[in-house]
């Protein structure tokens, strides 16, 4: 049914344009959604365009009716007048037709659209049916006036010299292959329209049969408006394709402004610490960093493809830093359980761990760089602290170079976890190529394997090794390992081994380690300083080796050189280490003895001790002269003179516990401290200790202990000064050690005989250690003579002047000695014992005694 809607005059805002006669007009928003009209341009008609039905039936457009709507639809978003001269339809589905004028004020510029239409033959006159007007009216005579003008001019449709063919779109309504669609187009802004307006779009990728892809209008990116309107949020999968420089930045941006002003989709957000600046926890590490922190420094390790240890430049600290949001290579898909194989060596076994080791350590080891903290995952009973940060060395983000070579994974997170990367938009980017590249991890081709052969504690295949490492001479390695400052774990690329390589012709201070039984053995001074000027110079380098013999243990002694220098010369002239007398015969002896000298006569490091003397032992009269006797059992040679001692227990091995007399006084003094403290705090009983190498009390002793193992028959402790073990079954038998002598050094030792090893049957050993309890155990007084560091001693009775070893158990065939003496050991009072030694065994084994009654069992090896 139609309405008169004579005079009305509607005034609003063109929205959208629906063909060259037919559009939406908006009005003003007025404490709501505005209304909106659907209306008609009376008296014309303008060629349909074509369209897609529900039924999936296509039509094509007429002639110029693509021409006939863009004319229109310069007046989007214009305000414009229209006066409405009928309404079709009813409540909720009217239609309104009238004449269209291209602005309200001034009404004397005013233009009447249909008139324009029909004058640019781009709509007809509509004489009869709906919309057109009354016959024979001015309005009907001056629409067909303007349309026979149009016919002789040929304008639009009405052209002859134009085929209609040519303005009638080839619409294609879906795209067969969206990749390559996207990829011709790829990163090339296009024309386009969108909701009736022009924009340029930027093509990113494919989602499924969908293009992904970035809308930029005159007033911006239409993504950025959306998110900082609240209206939108920021999806991680999408982010990493955006190619528009600066829009990913800007977008998570707008997207932390919305949430500060709670706008629509935020309006419950609850902003958590650390939240700010897209990086997580504000928990300090235990280093005092927290997120946001910077740090410069000299990168001086890597780890395995996803962290770095760092040595500040301010502090001199060193800091170990997690590449934030990067996951390193894993190991091969679980299996039908569920569950990953394991590996023994990460390093080489995973797929590309190796490359990205590799990839990291060329490009940071030594390098200068700045880290930026993006947050903290603080430390829980299964996982360490983790410090997550964006790692540059100059321009370059070390994470993002590394992801985008395939070597990495871009860890995933949940839409409302901001602890991530400050760069996480373009660490999924690079990921992006990666992947389109089929680079590393994500190549479907089999990975490269790493075939090394690992020779550490492999005494047999290491003198397999030996004569081609030595035929080589000088070659390139690397240090993957630093265990002291002249013992390292070195990867040869020429013959794809890892060995374990000794330093020849130099000693140096020991580090502090832990013992099997559990216990920390304290270091020597300057020993950690020697250590970490050794790893600061070499570790993760590329170096060269000298080597020149091969252990017992299947380590290889040799010489290493950074830079072209040695190794060892630079020890010793630092005042790190000591020319050891094996250095005679070598080479190099005239630089390290020079290099000496220098040291001693700057005072340097470990010639700094006053009671460092030119040979190369310190005494240090605090601890007595058992804490300071040791030399590196590499280097051999003699340490100090005969100590008088006690043997307190013999052990199953042969090994045995001694007591030095020099120690008495010492021992007489812990006890009655051990005593007054216990009678004082009425000597609080230890409860299950939080750790089983950790120094407690022996009430029934007055002596300390250690606790080994504890289950529900008791605990069995060791008796640190007196060399025993015991089990105890009462708690209260135990009390806790003040921290004062829990530091001190055990008052007990545990020794072996030098050059010596046991018989290899367990009747033939237990004959050996009744032997000696029946010899030694607690008959004092004995010599012990230190002759290859602390471990190996000469036993001696005072009194008789009898070698243990060599009258009673080499003589006796209850005990035989290393084929070959270790290195150094030929010269000297060292030299001298194994002759003797070796004499006693020959007269054994010639009358076939006990574990020579066979013959000789022994392998090629030993």
């Amino acid at each position: 049914m139609a309405v008169s809607g004579q005079n009305q005059l509607l005034r609003g805002t063109v929205k959208l344009i629906l063909s060259g006669d037919s559009l939406i007009i908006r009005d003003r928003p007025r404490g709501g959604p505005p209304q909106e009209w659907n209306c008609g341009l009376t008296s014309i008609q303008a060629p349909r365009l074509g369209r897609r039905l529900a039924s999936g039936e296509v039509t094509k457009d007429e002639p110029w009716a693509y021409e006939s709507r863009e004319y229109l639809r310069r007046l989007v978003g214009k305000e414009v007048l229209f006066a409405c001269e009928t309404i079709v339809g009813g409540t909720g589905n009217k239609k309104y037709y009238g004449v269209l004028y291209d602005r309200v004020e001034p009404e004397s510029e005013r233009v009447n659209i249909n008139e324009a239409l029909v004058r640019e033959g781009l709509a007809e006159v509509r004489r009869t049916g709906g919309g057109g007007g009354p016959s024979g009216s001015d309005q009907m005579n001056q629409l067909g006036a303007l349309e026979d003008q149009a016919k002789a001019d040929g304008k639009g449709k009405w052209s002859q010299t134009e085929p209609a063919a040519n303005h009638v779109r080839n619409v294609v309504w879906k795209v067969d292959n969206p990749r390559l669609f996207v990829d011709s187009h790829k990163q090339r802004p296009l024309n386009a329209i969108i909701e009736h307006r022009n924009v340029r779009l930027v093509l990113e990728t494919v989602s499924g049969q969908s293009v992904v892809g970035s809308v930029l209008h005159t007033n911006g990116n239409i993504a950025e408006i959306l998110v900082q309107e609240g209206l939108a949020r920021c999806v991680d999968w999408s982010m990493g394709v955006v190619s528009q420089p600066g829009a990913a930045v800007k977008l998570r941006q707008a997207e932390r402004d919305a949430k500060k002003a709670r706008r629509r989709l935020w309006k419950d957000y609850v902003e958590t610490a650390g939240s700010g600046g897209g990086i997580g926890h504000s928990n300090k590490s235990e280093k005092g960093l927290k997120s946001g922190d910077n740090i410069e420094g000299r990168v001086v390790e890597v780890g395995n493809g996803d962290s770095l240890v760092v040595k500040r430049q301010d502090t001199g600290d060193y800091v170990k830093l997690f590449l934030a949001s990067i996951r390193p290579p894993r190991a091969n898909a679980p299996d039908a359980d569920g569950q990953r194989p394991k590996v023994s060596r990460p390093l080489y076994d995973i797929p590309y761990m190796f490359e990205a080791r590799e990839f990291l350590r060329k490009r940071l080891i030594g390098k200068r760089i700045t880290a930026r903290v993006d947050y903290v995952q603080p430390k829980s009973p299964e996982f360490p602290e983790k410090v997550g940060a964006t790692v540059l060395v100059g321009e370059v983000n070390v994470a993002e170079a590394l992801v985008q070579k395939g070597l990495g994974y871009v860890i995933r997170y949940r839409a409302d976890d901001d602890n991530r990367s400050s760069a996480y938009d373009a660490l999924l980017a690079a990921e992006a190529v990666a992947q389109k590249k089929a680079a590393g991890v994500h190549s479907k081709k089999e990975p490269p394997a790493h075939k090394i052969s690992d020779l550490a504690g492999d005494p047999k295949r290491a003198k397999q090794f030996l004569p081609s490492l030595q035929r080589s001479g000088r070659q390139e390695a690397l240090v993957e390992f630093v265990a002291s400052a002249n013992r390292f774990r070195v990867y040869v690329p020429r013959s794809t081994c890892l060995v374990t390589l000794l330093l020849t012709g130099v000693e140096c201070p020991r580090t502090p380690r832990r013992l099997p039984n559990g216990s920390e053995e304290p270091g020597e001074p300057f020993g950690e300083e020697a250590s970490r000027f050794v790893k600061e110079l070499c570790l993760q380098r590329e170096v060269e080796v000298l080597v020149e013999a091969c252990d017992r243990g299947g380590n290889f002694i040799g010489h290493l050189f950074v830079d072209g220098e040695n190794l060892a010369v630079s020890l010793v002239e630092k005042g790190y280490g000591k020319v050891h007398f094996t250095a005679e015969k070598s080479d190099y002896y005239p630089a390290l003895s020079k290099a000496e000298e220098k040291a001693k006569a700057d005072k340097l490091n470990v010639w700094s001790v006053a009671s460092t003397t030119d040979n190369g032992r310190a005494e240090s009269a605090a601890s007595g002269p058992a804490s300071g006797q040791r030399k590196d059992a590499a280097g051999g040679g003699e340490d100090s003179g005969p100590l008088e001692c006690t043997v307190t227990e013999i052990r199953p091995d042969l090994s045995f516990c001694v007591q030095l007399a020099d120690d008495a006084e010492r021992r007489t003094r812990l006890a009655a401290a051990l005593r007054a403290k216990n009678s004082k705090s009425g000597a609080r009983p230890c409860r299950v200790p939080t750790r089983l190498a950790k120094a407690t009390c022996a009430l029934f002793a007055s002596t300390r202990a250690r606790v080994l193992k504890s289950d529900s028959t008791g605990k069995t402790v060791s008796l640190i000064d007196l060399g025993l073990e015991k089990i105890i079954n009462n708690v209260a038998d135990i009390a806790q050690l003040p921290d004062s002598l829990r530091a001190q050094a055990p008052l007990a030792r545990v020794c072996r005989l030098a050059f010596s090893q046991p018989p290899p049957d367990e009747e033939d050993i237990q004959l050996s250690v009744e032997l000696m309890l029946d010899t030694v155990a607690n008959k004092p007084p004995l010599f012990a003579e230190f002759m290859n560091g602390v471990a190996y001693v000469q036993l001696v009775e005072k009194a008789s002047g009898v070698d243990v070893a060599e009258l009673l158990l080499l003589e006796k065939g209850l005990l035989f000695i290393d084929r070959r003496p270790p290195m150094g050991s030929k010269s000297g009072k060292g030299g001298e014992l194994y002759s003797k030694y070796a004499a006693k065994q020959a007269v054994a084994f010639k009358a076939r005694l006990n574990i020579w009654r066979y013959g000789d069992f022994r392998d090629d090896d030993d």
